[in-house]
């Protein structure tokens, strides 16, 4: 009691210390600190000397920047130049720049579209192909002004600056401008070949609209061939022809440029074309001229392989296809891998959920995976042994596997995983199936 006595006394004499003292400056000014300009400064002018020596404000730098910045992006690029702005920071710059004005247009363009529409009713097919029509254009014009500005392949440099995957090497082997005129034809072919198309879903077929598009595409043909030198023409046709595109995607890779021509010329001389889509009505049997043409695909095929043998060697197209069939192994296993670690990481973060320990749980998976090969083996043993249908003999097979991943965890994880095990398969998750 006499302590907080003794505090209450001592906060009390304080407090009217503090008033009277503040009465006594109100009652005598001069007696005050003089509080003045070199007291009350903004925060800037506190700053250290060295650390305002040589800085540029905010109004220099707004200054500089005007005299650099123009409408006219070529005296824009210029003046970025002159100002000794490094190359791949005048891309970047360049590249944003046109990205956000082409893609604010088509954003407007298609807003104009879809008006029409309203909030009554769906878009049609038609207006569907437009918006499609004026995203292809958009990226077309795009390309056109950066590869104009910048004089490098326009879609390489959106890879770059925004981390896309480069997916257009190929179209290097021809110069910028006759590269623009593909893509010129190629965008003005294809809205033709989508009305031509109207009406038919992707899977469908119809001859009179087959026969529209081979007109189309000789009609293409022939123009390229006006627009493009002999020499262009010729290496197109050695990458985008649709013998290349089937070498390129359907055969093993070539070691050389040699090579794969001597590849595409046996895909042109056999006639093998590029797999169509299978209609709707050969899903389900109905199109006898589905089969005709798979069987007519196939003689073609056998045909190609022959004629690989003949102009490559027998041993040499064995190595290609023992290297195809390594570099396909090597990439199921990959992806492989790679589900089952997101597997795992599920696994493991929805026990954390459930209050598992996690290094458990993770121990508990990779004993999983490595007594797969085990387990597959005693269910497709107890498959042969077990009576019903093929529905309750997999049920019977789920729940002798159940229990003995119950087991499993009981040991694994200190029997607190029954409920992870249960809720896994139950609820569709990562165990349901195991070990298939």
């Amino acid at each position: 009691m006499k302590r907080l006595f003794y505090l209450s006394l001592i906060a009390s004499v304080g407090l009217l210390a503090l008033v009277g003292g503040s009465r006594f400056w109100r009652l005598n000014p001069a007696a005050s600190p003089a509080i003045g300009p070199g007291h009350l400064q903004p925060r800037s002018t506190r700053l250290p000397a060295a650390a305002t020596g040589g800085a540029l404000t905010n109004s220099a730098s707004t200054k500089i920047w005007a005299a650099i910045e123009s409408g006219d992006l070529t005296q824009f690029v210029k003046n970025l130049r002159d100002s000794g702005c490094p190359e791949k920071t005048i891309r970047d710059i360049i590249t944003f720049k046109i990205c956000r004005k082409h893609h604010a247009q088509l954003l407007e363009q298609r807003r104009q579209l879809l008006l029409s529409a309203g909030f009554t009713r769906g878009i049609s097919a038609r207006e569907w192909r437009e918006c499609q029509a004026l995203r292809v254009q958009s990226s077309y014009a795009m390309n056109r002004e950066l590869e104009t500005l910048l004089g490098i392949n326009g879609e390489k440099l959106k890879a770059q600056v925004f981390g896309l995957p480069a997916i257009w090497d190929t179209e290097d082997y021809l110069p910028l401008a006759a590269l623009d005129k593909v893509r010129e034809l190629d965008c003005r072919y294809g809205q033709l070949i989508a009305e031509a198309k109207q009406g038919l879903s992707g899977l469908d077929s119809d001859s009179v609209v087959d026969a529209k598009i081979a007109e189309l595409n000789r009609q293409k043909r022939a123009e390229l061939e006006t627009k493009l030198t002999p020499q262009e023409l010729a290496l197109y046709d050695q990458n985008q022809s649709a013998a290349a595109q089937y070498a390129r995607g359907y055969l093993p890779a070539a070691q050389s440029e040699a090579e794969f021509k001597k590849m595409v010329q046996a895909v042109e001389e056999t006639g093998v074309d590029l797999p169509k889509p299978r209609t709707f009505a050969s899903r389900y049997g109905l199109s006898a001229g589905d089969d005709a043409e798979s069987v007519e695909q196939a003689q073609k095929q056998a045909q190609l392989e022959a004629k690989l043998k003949e102009i490559l060697g027998e041993q040499r197209w064995r190595e290609m296809q023992q290297a195809e069939q390594t570099r396909e192994a090597e990439m199921n296993n990959y992806m492989r891998d790679e589900e089952q670690q997101k597997a795992q990481a599920w696994f493991v973060l929805t026990a954390e959920m459930m209050g598992i320990n996690a290094d458990e749980a993770r121990q508990f998976y990779d004993q999983l995976m490595l007594l797969r090969p085990e387990w597959q083996a005693k269910c497709a043993e107890m498959e042969k042994n077990l009576a019903g249908t093929t529905d309750e003999k997999r049920r019977q097979i789920q729940a002798a596997v159940q229990a003995e991943l119950i087991q499993l965890a009981a040991v694994t994880m200190n029997g607190t995983g029954a409920a992870l095990i249960n809720r896994s398969i139950r609820d569709g998750g990562v165990l349901n199936g195991y070990p298939n």
